[in-house]
C-alpha cells in the first residue's frame, strides 16, 4: 500500500475489494482481524492524538497515506475523544452535533473531556461530550 499510496507502483488489482476479501477470509477461517491490523483493521483509520486530529482536519494526507475508500472501507476516518485528544477534535465532534465553539471554549472543555475518558478508560461518546459542553459552557440553542 505504501508503494501504491505514493504512486510508485501501478497494478490492475482492485484494492477497493481488499477489506471485503480479508473479512471473508477471516469469517471462513474463524480468525478475527485484529483491530489495529495495518490496512484492513477496524481501527486503522481511528485517531485520538491531538496533533494527529488537528493535522487530519487540515490535510488528511498528513497522517494517512491513502484514503479509506481505496481499500474498500465504507466508513471514513474516526476521531476518538480520549485522554490524548486536543481542542480541534472537540470542536470537530461538537460541529457534527451542530454546536459551534471557538478554540478558547474547546480549551476549557479539554481537561473535562480527558478526565471523563480517564475515569471510564473509554473514549468519550458524542452524547457525553455534549453533556460536558452543556455543563461547562451552558449555552441554550
Amino acid at each position: 500500500m505504501a508503494l501504491f499510496g505514493i504512486g510508485a507502483q501501478k497494478s490492475n488489482m482492485r484494492l477497493s475489494g481488499l477489506t471485503r476479501l480479508c473479512n471473508t477470509v477471516a469469517r471462513y477461517s474463524g480468525q478475527q482481524i485484529h483491530p489495529a491490523k495495518p490496512i484492513v483493521g477496524s481501527r486503522i483509520f481511528s485517531h485520538e492524538s491531538g496533533i494527529h486530529c488537528a493535522g487530519l482536519l487540515k490535510n488528511a494526507q498528513s497522517y494517512e497515506l491513502y484514503d479509506p475508500g481505496q481499500v474498500g472501507r465504507c466508513s471514513t476516518r474516526q476521531m476518538v475523544l480520549g485522554v490524548h485528544s486536543g481542542s480541534a477534535a472537540i470542536m470537530h465532534a461538537l460541529a457534527h452535533r451542530n454546536i459551534s465553539i471557538d478554540a478558547d471554549a474547546a480549551q476549557r472543555l479539554l481537561p473535562k473531556v480527558r478526565a471523563a475518558a480517564a475515569r471510564t478508560n473509554k473514549p468519550v461518546s458524542p452524547e457525553l461530550l455534549e453533556r460536558i459542553y452543556r455543563r461547562t459552557l451552558y449555552v441554550t440553542k
